[in-house]
């Protein structure tokens, strides 16, 4: 007795196995980087959350600055001080300045300072890609009012003693608090 057996078709096989439509792939991908984004974005706002919860960011009452200003010569020696208790350094109005003055301070500084909410955004964008593409520190982006927020919040001696995650926490806190005066 002869078994036959028979050959089977390969056809029939292939059709078994249909490959995934492009458009089930393309959703698949879509679905994937959406969860991703919205992941990302809880995340992130987590972050700012608790960056913002455990920061100084009261009034602008505890911006004024009682540090002294120390002018240096060339060589790095000090030449004088100027501070609030020797009568020579005195706060004074906005409205006490010359225009001249804030035209010239603003063109140096912050020449978008009547167009951004305390935060230029574009300005940090390209500083950041800046400070990328030369690998360091080459270019601010902080506005007039961070650098405000900046001198008002953190002390030079607490400054230097930052890492790499506490000068980001105090950017952001910078970013926020420079929003809210300016609002």
């Amino acid at each position: 007795m002869a078994l036959k057996f028979k050959k089977k078709d390969a056809t029939a096989t292939k059709s078994k196995k249909a490959k995934p439509s492009k458009k089930r792939l393309i959703n698949t991908i879509c679905i994937i980087f959406l969860s991703l984004m919205l992941v990302g974005s809880v995340s992130a706002f987590a972050i700012v959350q608790s960056v913002l919860a455990k920061g100084n960011l009261q009034g602008i009452e505890g911006l004024a600055s009682e540090d002294s200003t120390i002018i240096y010569d060339r060589n790095g020696d000090i030449i004088t001080t100027l501070s609030m208790g020797s009568g020579v350094r005195e706060n004074i109005d906005y409205e006490q300045i010359p225009q001249v003055v804030i035209d010239a301070f603003l063109a140096i500084e912050d020449s978008r300072f009547y167009k951004h909410n305390g935060f230029d955004f574009p300005r940090f964008l390209k500083s950041m890609y800046e400070n990328v593409k030369g690998m360091g520190i080459v270019q601010g982006g902080s506005t007039l009012t961070m650098q405000l927020v900046d001198v008002g919040l953190y002390s030079e001696e607490e400054k230097a003693t930052f890492g790499i995650k506490e000068k980001i926490e105090q950017k952001i806190q910078e970013i926020f608090k420079s929003m809210e005066i300016e609002t």
